[in-house]
């Protein structure tokens, strides 16, 4: 999980919030506590709360919020290169 940790936040508000992205950066966030919200039910009604588990869930959280991240970023690349009018 900490390789990604870092990675998730750069690439949340200094990264998507620097373009003007927040919607987006807010939507990256709701996937990832979907993802952990939707496992810890599956775990609860499965009786397979162990710390394991627990602690694969929150990598596989955090790569959901990577994913997305990555995606819009992808997507938006094209904003970080625009110049406003008149720099050069």
């Amino acid at each position: 999980m900490i390789i990604m940790s870092f990675p998730v936040a750069i690439l949340g508000w200094p990264a998507l919030g620097a373009i003007g992205k927040v919607k987006e950066t807010t939507k990256s966030t709701l996937w990832g506590a979907l993802v952990q919200i939707l496992g810890l039910l599956l775990f609860a009604v499965t009786n397979q709360f162990t710390i394991i588990n627990i602690a694969m869930l929150r990598n596989l959280s955090e790569f959901a919020m990577l994913f997305t991240r990555g995606m819009y970023l992808y997507r938006y690349r094209d904003c970080f290169n625009k110049h406003r009018e008149g720099d050069i």
